[in-house]
C-alpha cells in the first residue's frame, strides 16, 4: 500500500527555489531535529567553512556514533562471549580420560569462562543435601533439575532476588528464592555458593538410563550471564559437555 508521501505528485526543481527553502529553515531552525532522518540523505559540508557555519558533518557522524556505539558494544561483548565458549570447549576436547573431563569442567572452565564456580551435578536415588557421587561430581536429589529449570527448559539464568531463562518466568519464579544476593543454591554450589550472584544452570541430557544431569555455572558479578544470543550459546556448550560425557560413559548421544 502507498503512503501519502509516496502518492503525491514530484516537485519541479524549479517551483521551489533555493531561496525559498533558506527562507523556510531559517523560520524553522528546528526543523531538522524534528526530521532527524533526513541527515542521512544529505550530503554534510567539510569542515573548513569559515565561522558562522555549522559544523552539520561533525553533527552527523556524532548522531551516527551515538546511533551505532550501543551495537558495537553488544557486538563486542558478543564476539568476546563466543570466545569464551570457544576456549571452553577446546579445553573439553583435550580430556585424556572421564575424571580429566571433569577436573577441566571444575577447573579450566573458571579460567575459559572468567567464573568462581563450575559444577557438574548428577541427580541420584537418595536424597542427600549435597554430596560426591564421585569425585568432582555433585549428587543431587531426584527432581531438583526439573524444579529449578522447569520440565521443559534447557537453560535457566538466575540473577541476585530474580531467575529466569530464554523461554519465560515460570521456571524463575520457583529458583528465585535461591539466587538472593546473599548467593547461590547450596545444594548445586555448596561452600562456593557464598560467591554466586548469578548462575547459568544448563540441563544435560545424556541419553539412555542415564539420570538428569546438569552443568552450573556461577559468578560472583550480577550481570555475568547473557540473554538471547549469548544463552544459546551457553545451550551450545552444554550441548558439547553432554556428548563428552556420553561418549566416557559409552552413552547414545544426547
Amino acid at each position: 500500500m502507498s503512503s501519502p508521501t509516496d502518492s503525491a505528485p514530484l516537485l519541479d526543481a524549479s517551483e521551489v527555489s533555493a531561496e525559498q527553502v533558506i527562507d523556510y529553515l531559517r523560520r524553522n531552525p528546528d526543523f531538522l531535529i524534528i526530521h532527524p532522518e533526513l541527515l542521512d540523505h544529505l550530503t554534510p559540508p567539510t569542515r573548513a567553512m569559515g565561522n558562522g557555519v555549522v559544523d552539520l558533518q561533525g553533527f552527523m557522524i556524532e548522531r551516527l556514533r551515538e546511533r551505532h556505539d550501543g551495537l558495537l558494544q553488544s557486538g563486542r561483548r558478543t564476539l568476546s562471549k563466543q570466545s569464551q565458549i570457544n576456549d571452553a570447549v577446546i579445553a573439553l576436547l583435550g580430556a585424556a580420560t572421564l575424571e580429566h573431563l571433569v577436573e577441566i569442567i571444575s577447573t579450566d572452565f573458571l579460567r575459559a569462562l572468567h567464573l568462581d564456580v563450575a559444577v557438574l551435578c548428577v541427580e541420584g536415588e537418595d536424597k542427600p543435601s549435597r554430596r560426591r557421587c564421585v569425585s568432582g561430581v555433585t549428587c543431587l536429589a531426584p527432581g531438583v533439575i526439573d524444579g529449578l529449570l522447569g520440565p521443559d527448559r534447557d537453560l535457566l539464568i538466575a540473577t541476585g532476588d530474580e531467575a529466569g531463562d530464554e523461554a519465560g518466568d515460570e521456571a524463575g519464579d520457583e529458583a528465585g528464592d535461591e539466587y538472593g544476593h546473599e548467593g547461590g543454591d547450596e545444594r548445586i554450589f555448596g561452600a562456593g555458593a557464598g560467591l554466586v550472584a548469578s548462575a547459568a544452570l544448563i540441563r544435560l541430557k545424556l541419553g539412555g538410563a542415564a539420570p538428569p544431569a546438569l552443568l552450573a555455572l556461577g559468578s560472583r558479578h550480577v550481570e555475568r550471564f547473557p540473554s538471547g544470543q549469548g544463552g544459546e550459546a551457553l545451550v551450545f556448550l552444554g550441548r558439547v559437555v553432554e556428548r563428552c560425557l556420553s561418549g566416557w560413559l559409552d552413552l547414545p548421544g544426547g
